[in-house]
């Protein structure tokens, strides 16, 4: 007795960080189970950062044709998705779905009508901006923008999630959310978690100590602290990667236990690739794809430019709250933070780029979806599918039907979306349901002309013309995840939550591990041989500390050299030099890695694929960004990250 409603949840969460591509040191036995009990995207793709990429899921059109393209949103600009833009909850909403949010949002809030619960959720607790501490809930812009961020919907600022680990309150929040859901209406639950993205520069890495300490095999501390973080719709990070794990766990039990999993739809995505080599103060794996980063890792000292005294910075505080909540006691940080209390500010901070590369190792995302209303055995999906889809995918497995496809002979669902206010995203229900060819074979990554780079897939090519940070993030990194200490436990897989909450549904986990075994062995990438290098390409003292010392990093030559049964010519193919202003070409099947750029040897190809790109480039809208509004500063604002512009304007002031 199938609902023609589904209730829909998603979960957004690099590509080696899941156990189900291949990697042994973090195991993530809920999301594998999820994986090999559904279907496995194996070509998904996502934008290069984060911003670009939830505005194409909640709008289904690519994010050059709303000028959310360029960059993310940094919490001190006014600018947002605009408002022209009819949202993925809205859709849901004229079919009497209950929409709820939980976690990050990142598409403006500095004015009310930019936020959640003005674009069709009905509930949201979470946060606004791009990143947060995972315990005192603040978020640090730069060293002079910096305030608590937390709340229940526009107005109730939650002041008691204070000191609480955030992947738990997302977790919890989202258990009670479906405990508490009216079941006469179906639920649309977008989970968006923090994990793993990094938090603060000055302590990005934060997991609960007694989780941390499982992962004492893992060397490098600082990926020890990311292994304990991981989630449902989940975006967007073994300690850290742990809990997000833990999360989908609980969340997919209590769908059980609620009776509501038998008409679910779970979809658990990334928004941009694993930010690696300590790129974002994190230690990520997009292992084996290429893309990474190596900027500079110097400290930087704030003593001089962050409003000081402690008492004052949190004076706000204690005069909405009281006595502060104490920090809970197994809080365990990692990375150049000497210090203990989330308050104290005069100390060593990271540099904070953004995260973003158009190689496959930013761009091609982890995805999957579960549900009992795919027929047939588990499988790896190989067509090609991009994050804009989901809006026009979800219309369509729940039926959508707008007011303009009424007709006189009634209401009937609404099969074909591609004339729906203009949508990128394909509707690829019928795809993922009955293994249909895929509904096209090109698909625009990314243009930014601001940056000059651009990137396209075309059957089983890709085009990359220009690059970011001039090449600094073009290397292949690690960890590989598959050296002998560790092992892929298929018993912690099979007796998970998530396992023995699918058991009875009409879409368990196979019982055959063999199954779980082939499913696994399909999505594990092999490209030329890298894992055979065992020597970075420089050490510290040749390369300073732009790469870190517990990753592995490999040029162009190095890679190329290692690629069996190639010909001379291919072999001895230009290297892909984006400054130079040459475009690149990769056929991604044969060489998902991207190690032998062929633009040489098929200059058809290429002028083929720059034609598409100019006409992709002719429906490009200029970027909304904008610069910094000093007013948003949330020293005007009891410490908070507020709407600020719906309020008169703070009288400009220093802090004494």
């Amino acid at each position: 007795n199938v609902r023609v409603k589904p209730n829909t949840d998603f979960i957004f969460q690099g590509w080696n960080d899941v156990g189900f591509h291949g990697s042994n040191q973090i195991p993530t036995p809920n999301i594998d189970a999820l994986a090999y009990s559904g279907v496995i995207l194996h070509n998904y793709y996502v934008l290069p950062v984060c911003t670009p990429s939830r505005a194409a899921l909640m709008t289904g059109r690519h994010p050059i044709h709303n000028g959310m393209q360029h960059e993310v949103l940094y919490a001190q600009c006014p600018w947002g998705l605009p408002l022209s833009e009819k949202l993925l909850p809205e859709y849901l909403k004229e079919m009497n779905y209950s929409t709820r949010m939980v976690g990050k949002w990142h598409l403006g809030h500095f004015k009310a009508v930019y936020t959640p619960t003005y674009r069709g959720f009905d509930s949201h607790y979470g946060y606004w901006v791009g990143h947060q501490d995972y315990y005192d809930h603040t978020s640090q812009e730069n060293p002079l923008y910096w305030g608590y961020d937390m709340r229940h919907g526009v107005s109730n600022v939650s002041w008691s999630s204070y000191g609480r680990y955030t992947t738990d309150l997302f977790s919890e929040e989202a258990v009670r959310i479906i405990q508490d859901h009216d079941d006469s209406q179906p639920l649309f639950l977008y989970l968006a978690h923090l994990a793993t993205h990094s938090g603060n520069p000055y302590m990005p890495l934060q997991a609960p100590a007694e989780v941390v300490h499982q992962f004492d095999y893992i060397n490098d501390t600082r990926r020890r602290t990311f292994a304990g973080n991981y989630l449902m719709i989940t975006i967007c990070p073994p300690g850290m990667v742990s809990k997000l794990d833990e999360s989908v766990g609980m969340v997919v039990s209590a769908l059980k236990e609620k009776g509501m999993l038998d008409n679910s739809i779970i979809v658990f995505s990334t928004d941009n690739g694993g930010p690696t080599n300590g790129f974002d103060n994190n230690v990520a794996s997009n292992w084996p794809l290429r893309g990474g980063f190596g900027t500079s890792m110097a400290p930087t000292r704030v003593d001089d430019v962050v409003p000081k005294p402690l008492d004052k910075r949190i004076s706000g505080y204690k005069g909405l709250m009281g006595t502060l909540p104490t920090i809970d006691s197994s809080y365990h940080f990692s990375h150049y933070s000497p210090i203990f209390h989330p308050f104290h500010f005069g100390t060593l901070v990271q540099n904070h780029p953004v995260k973003d590369t158009i190689w496959e190792g930013g761009v091609r995302g982890v995805g999957l979806v579960w549900s009992p209303l795919i027929p047939g055995p588990s499988r790896v999906a190989n067509h090609l599918m991009h994050i804009q889809d989901w809006l026009p995918t979800l219309l369509g497995a729940a039926n959508y039907t707008g007011g303009q496809f009424h007709s006189k002979e009634g209401v009937t669902p609404l099969h074909d979306l591609n004339s729906l206010t203009g949508l990128d995203g394909q509707n690829m229900w019928p795809t993922i349901t009955q293994n249909e060819t895929q509904p096209y074979d090109d698909l625009l990554l990314q243009i930014d002309n601001i940056r000059q780079f651009a990137a396209l897939r075309s059957g089983d090519w890709k085009l990359i013309k220009g690059n970011t940070y001039n090449g600094k993030q073009d290397g292949w990194y690690g960890p590989t995840g598959r050296d002998p200490q560790y092992e892929y436990n298929l018993t912690l897989v099979t007796s998970s939550p998530v396992s023995v909450a699918l058991q009875d549904t009409f879409r368990p986990l196979p019982s055959d591990t063999s199954t779980l075994l082939e499913l696994r062995a399909q999505t594990t990438l092999t490209c030329v041989n890298l894992t055979t290098l065992k020597e970075p390409l420089c050490d510290e003292e040749q390369c300073g500390s732009t790469h870190s010392p517990n990753s592995v990093y490999y040029n162009y030559n190095q890679g190329r050299s290692l690629v069996e049964n190639v010909s001379r010519e291919v072999s001895d193919s230009i290297p892909c030099n984006g400054t130079s202003g040459v475009p690149c070409l990769y056929n991604v099947v044969d060489d998902p890695c991207e190690v032998i750029n062929l633009a040489d040897l098929y200059p058809e190809k290429v002028e083929e694929l720059l034609v598409l790109l100019r006409q992709y480039n002719e429906t490009y809208v200029q970027p909304v960004n904008t610069g910094a509004d000093p007013t948003s500063n949330p020293k005007y604002w009891n410490y908070t990250w507020t709407n600020w512009k719906d309020y008169p304007e703070p009288v400009l002031s220093e802090l004494n």
